[in-house]
């Protein structure tokens, strides 16, 4: 079974709030993300694609990555 990470925890590992986390949420911009009755909680595993495909070497890439 898959490690799932809740919210708030996900917000303490990466230094941003957990509100950050939810506009992600809502604007569909952050990792996949499951509902478990109210609580919110990301697989491991999304949490860290994510994070490996929003890596860059410069500034410069961030502006050239697809929209």
């Amino acid at each position: 079974m898959e490690v799932l990470i809740p919210t708030d925890e996900v917000a303490r590992r990466t230094g941003q709030s957990a509100r950050t986390w939810e506009r992600r949420r809502i604007a569909g911009t952050g990792p996949e993300f499951i509902k478990i009755g109210r609580r919110v909680m990301y697989s491991e595993s999304a949490l860290c694609a994510w994070l490996a495909a929003n890596t860059f070497r410069s500034t410069s890439e961030v502006d050239q990555r697809p929209a």
